[in-house]
């Protein structure tokens, strides 16, 4: 694995452990996300949509 794949994954892994307490805290409760009409055609679009997917699951 290159290295700055590496520090990507790494960075996910703290980002990850440092949320999920507030995940745990949430879990099963109703929120509202919203977001501007530009992030449709953001590249990036797919991703958020696959983030807001496993809030739900």
């Amino acid at each position: 694995m290159k290295k700055r794949d590496q520090k990507l994954q790494d960075m996910f892994v703290d980002w990850f452990r440092g949320s999920s307490p507030y995940i745990h805290a949430h879990r099963g409760r109703t929120f509202v996300i919203t977001f501007g009409g530009e992030a449709v055609t953001d590249a990036g679009f797919a991703n958020l949509i696959h983030d807001i997917a496993l809030l739900h699951g």
